[in-house]
């Protein structure tokens, strides 16, 4: 009886992890018409993470279409196929979004960061816009090495989610510097103890500060928000919109340490001189 008891809850705490690293809701994404496309100067993809849907970035899609871009929510399975296929599907995406577009810019959260590295460094002559990066594991996450040793966990999250380790050869960490205008916004909130148990340093429960940092990185922020909704949070809205018209955070958001030496920090440091 004492085994079962242990085991249950072993089972229960590796249910709640799944939990914490996806949700169950997905989304549809109607592509734009063609009067969509020639009404805005930029396009803007939104890429979501694991086990996420396009509706988890309803909120940034609506803020950034009355800013007047053309925004292009790409919808994907993520728990259901390793990285080669899922590359594949918004390779194809991105082509169907972009089309008649000169400039187009992305935002992605979690693992649609490490997606949009891999895509751009074969595609690096149509990386034409910026990015911005919501809580990416860009070194991995000591979530994804738990993933990859339970069976359990594989199942529900799948290959994808058993490759964002932090060994040297995990989906992230087979990845390249920057060589595109990015900008990362990562999370110091952590509402999952699980999470919190497992990483070390400042961290959203998913993510730490350490692994969102990119070499290259034209400015990075950190924001007092969990990894799931962090997304949504209007001051990270605010700065995705100030990222993506200038090229840099705004540095002007209550709540928000810019405290990474990047290009961007460097210009803000002097006009404060």
């Amino acid at each position: 009886m004492k085994r079962t008891g242990h085991h249950l809850l072993r089972v229960g705490a590796l249910l709640m992890l799944a939990s914490l690293m996806l949700s169950c809701v997905r989304h549809t994404t109607v592509a734009p018409s063609p009067q969509d496309r020639q009404a805005s100067p930029a396009t803007v993809v939104l890429l979501h993470g694991l086990g996420r849907g396009a509706g988890s970035m309803r909120r940034l899609q609506t803020v950034l279409s009355e800013d007047g871009y053309r925004v292009c929510p790409i919808d994907y399975p993520s728990t259901r196929f390793g990285p080669p296929e899922l590359l594949r599907q918004i390779d194809q995406a991105i082509t169907d979004c972009s089309v008649d577009q000169t400039t187009v810019h992305f935002v992605t959260h979690s693992l649609g960061g490490i997606l949009i590295r891999a895509w751009a460094r074969e595609h690096r002559e149509r990386m034409t816009g910026r990015v911005v990066m919501l809580a990416p594991p860009n070194h991995g996450s000591e979530l994804g090495d738990l993933v990859a040793r339970s069976g359990l966990l594989r199942a529900v999250l799948g290959p994808t989610g058993a490759d964002l380790g932090t060994t040297p050869r995990s989906f992230p960490n087979r990845q390249s510097p920057a060589t595109f205008d990015v900008g990362v916004i990562a999370g110091t909130k952590s509402r999952h103890p699980i999470g919190s148990a497992l990483l070390d340093g400042p961290n959203d429960g998913t993510v730490t500060v350490a692994s969102a940092r990119l070499p290259g990185m034209r400015d990075f922020a950190t924001v007092h928000r969990a990894h799931s909704f962090i997304m949504g949070a209007p001051e990270v809205i605010a700065e995705v919109r100030a990222f993506l018209a200038t090229g840099c955070f705004s540095g002007k958001v209550e709540d928000v340490s810019y405290d990474t030496l990047t290009p961007c920090h460097t210009a803000r440091v002097d006009d404060l001189k």
